[in-house]
């Protein structure tokens, strides 16, 4: 599962530390920042995110423009926690929290079923996720990818914006941040706008992750992972479900039960 995580980190930052090799153009691409929710909700960076917020997200930008390639990322902003397009409600009374989807069974179920198939696939971005071990009382860790982790707790001497920099000259194979894959879903019903919403895709628990908790967030482990999930025009939906493997490039401590 994955019921919290945490982005510190401004979208500008975000997106210079998302900087890819575009697969067509062989250029080192920093992707755009797009805010598709509306300004009294718009992203704010937290170390506690929670399902209903705003998160931010890689999509493929031909979702967004028709005459964009399918390989080309956007970074946008997106409600955490997938409302599916069919429904017609008021936002508020809508019950289900879908923060999370069994890879197992996002191509049967039908809130998910319709994303996937029109190749609505996003990568969540975070510095990492919360889980909580069950044991006499829930203690809660925190969980961030091997390297490279970026955290000024970490390297308290280098600014994550200095870091962002060196990103953005010197390409990487693997993203700076945790690459959650994910589902998103347009709602054109609930609000005056289209309403983006995703949903996180979990799997089985890694080995190192099997102590914690028996499940986790499908993690992208590369760039080129990254490329086959987010571009819907080369790589189909049989393809890109291989992805979704537990991913054991993990550590984690114990943090405070404040975190919720």
């Amino acid at each position: 599962m994955c019921g919290r995580f945490a982005c510190g980190l401004a979208p500008d930052v975000v997106r210079r530390l998302s900087t890819y090799m575009h697969s067509q153009t062989h250029e080192s691409t920093v992707p755009p920042f797009i805010d598709l929710m509306p300004s009294t909700r718009s992203f704010r960076p937290s170390w506690n995110l929670a399902p209903t917020s705003t998160c931010l997200c890689l999509i493929s930008a031909k979702h967004l423009d028709e005459t964009e390639d399918s390989s080309t990322r956007v970074l946008c902003s997106m409600r955490w926690s997938l409302v599916p397009s069919y429904y017609k409600g008021n936002l508020n009374e809508f019950k289900p929290v879908l923060n999370n989807c069994r890879s197992e069974t996002i191509d049967q179920k039908p809130t998910f079923k319709r994303p996937l198939k029109n190749g609505q696939r996003c990568v969540v971005l975070a510095e990492g996720f919360f889980e909580w071990k069950k044991n006499v009382s829930k203690t809660p860790f925190f969980i961030y990818q091997t390297e490279p982790f970026l955290n000024e707790k970490h390297y308290p001497n280098i600014k994550i914006e200095k870091i962002a920099e060196q990103f953005e000259k010197y390409n990487q194979d693997k993203l700076p941040l945790l690459a959650m894959a994910g589902l998103f879903e347009i709602n054109q019903h609930c609000e005056t706008e289209p309403l983006y919403s995703c949903s996180i895709c979990t799997v089985d628990a890694s080995p190192t992750m099997q102590n914690v908790h028996t499940r986790m967030p499908a993690i992208l482990s590369s760039q080129h992972e990254i490329d086959e999930w987010l571009d819907y025009g080369r790589y189909n939906t049989e393809h890109v479900l291989q992805l979704l493997v537990p991913n054991n490039d993990i550590q984690m401590y114990r943090v405070t039960p404040n975190v919720g």
